[in-house]
């Protein structure tokens, strides 16, 4: 394990995998690309405005939640 990364997204997707495979798989795999989708995205800004570089860490869990309430919600 690297310094500085914790497990606490691994455990929140646990969670909201369970929550949307309720919905169905489609909702699992549409939410787990939601967050992947965002994570890139707040990556692009931050390097578009020179906070960060390819080397920031980012962490995950935020998007992994977005990302699941987003397609409980909308999906």
């Amino acid at each position: 394990m690297p310094a500085g990364m914790g497990y606490g997204h691994v455990k929140s997707a646990f969670v909201l995998g369970l929550y949307l495979g309720i919905v169905s798989w489609s909702a699992v795999l549409w939410g787990t690309f939601l967050a992947f989708v965002l994570a890139a995205v707040w990556g692009l800004v931050l390097m578009a405005l020179r906070c960060g570089n390819r080397k920031t860490r980012i962490p995950f869990g935020q998007f992994t939640l977005v990302g699941a309430l987003g397609m409980l919600v909308f999906g």
